[in-house]
């Protein structure tokens, strides 16, 4: 595994395990209904909006990838006609 998915997978898990701390203290601390309601509906809210962040970056870095790849592709189908070039008049040469 790399550094870099490794980073991600400790980042991911460190988010999943504190939004499962923070539902975990706010169950068992001593609050009214009411309260530990208000208080589980903002939890949710924040994991939600990390969540969304979270997503919206992989889809960047997705996007980036692709496009990495397509310019990657597009080098290596250039070099292959020029190597298709040269080898033609290479036989071309020898006739």
């Amino acid at each position: 595994m790399d550094n870099e998915s490794t980073t991600k997978s400790f980042l991911y898990g460190a988010l999943i395990g504190g939004a499962i701390g923070g539902l975990s203290a706010l169950l068992f601390a001593p609050k009214s209904g009411k309260q530990l309601r208000k208080d589980i509906t903002s939890a949710c809210k924040e994991v939600m909006q990390e969540a969304s962040e979270a997503a919206s970056a992989a889809g960047e870095e997705v996007k980036d990838l692709a496009e990495r790849g397509k310019e990657g592709a597009k080098q290596l189908s250039e070099e292959a006609k020029e190597k298709m070039k040269e080898g033609a008049q290479k036989i071309k040469g020898h006739n």
